[in-house]
C-alpha cells in the first residue's frame, strides 16, 4: 500500500509518517506541505491513500479532495483535520472521502479508518452518517448548504480575500461569471453586502 500524507505542518506530517512506517502500515508513505504538491505528486504515483489536511497554504483541502477524485476516483481520500467533523464531515462525504478523522483522535483511530478504506468502507461518525442520510437540499441544512460547489468555493475565497481575477483563475471562468456567482451567492443567503458574506465565513469558521 502506498499513503500519501498532505499536511502544512511539517512536523506533524514526519511525526505521522513515522507512526504508518512504524506500524507497517504501508510500504510507501510519502508526505507534501500543500494542496498543489499533492496533486503533482498523484500524477506520478498511484497512492492508495491520501491523509488530507483542510487547512492547507495555497488551495482548500475540500478543493483539493474534490479535484483528487476527479482525476484519480480509485484513490481513498481521508480528511485528517483540526476542523471538527460536525461542521465539515457531510460536505467531505458528498465530495468523495473515505473518512474523517480528527487530529486529537488516537494513531489507532486513524489506523481503523486506513483498514476501512482499503476495505472499500468509509470512516465517519454517526451523526456525520446520520445527516448525510437524512440530507435533501431543502432539510436539515445550514444556510450555505444552499449553495453550489463552486459558489461555496467562491464565497471562502471572498473571505480569504482573493481577487476576482484570482478566483477566475483557479476555476478557468471569466471575471464576470465570477461575478454572476457572487450575485447568486448574495441572492441566496441575503447578503446585501461583501462584508456580510465575510462575516458569515468567520463565524461559520468556513
Amino acid at each position: 500500500m502506498k499513503i500519501l500524507i498532505c499536511d502544512d505542518h511539517k512536523m506533524v506530517a514526519q511525526l505521522l509518517q513515522s507512526a504508518l512506517l512504524q506500524q507497517s502500515v504501508a510500504k510507501t508513505v510519502d508526505n507534501v506541505n500543500s494542496g498543489s504538491d499533492a496533486l503533482v505528486a498523484l500524477k506520478h504515483t498511484a497512492y492508495d491513500v491520501v491523509l488530507l489536511d483542510l487547512s492547507l497554504p495555497d488551495i482548500d483541502g475540500l478543493d483539493v479532495l474534490k479535484l483528487i477524485k476527479e482525476k484519480h476516483e480509485a484513490c481513498h481520500v481521508i480528511i485528517v483535520s483540526m476542523r471538527l467533523e460536525k461542521e465539515y464531515g457531510v460536505r467531505a462525504m458528498r465530495l468523495g472521502a473515505s473518512g474523517y478523522v480528527e487530529k486529537s483522535a488516537p494513531t489507532e483511530t486513524l489506523l481503523l479508518a486506513i483498514q476501512l478504506a482499503m476495505n472499500g468502507r468509509t470512516f465517519f461518525s454517526e451523526q456525520t452518517l446520520d445527516a448525510f442520510a437524512h440530507y435533501t437540499e431543502n432539510a436539515r441544512k445550514t444556510k450555505h448548504e444552499q449553495l453550489t460547489y463552486i459558489e461555496f468555493s467562491i464565497m471562502q475565497k471572498i473571505a480569504a480575500g482573493k481577487k476576482q481575477k484570482e478566483i477566475a483563475l483557479f476555476h478557468n471562468i471569466s471575471p464576470k461569471t465570477v461575478a454572476t456567482h457572487k450575485a447568486r451567492i448574495k441572492k441566496k443567503l441575503n447578503f446585501k453586502t461583501d462584508a456580510d458574506m465575510i462575516r458569515y465565513c468567520f463565524e461559520n469558521k468556513l
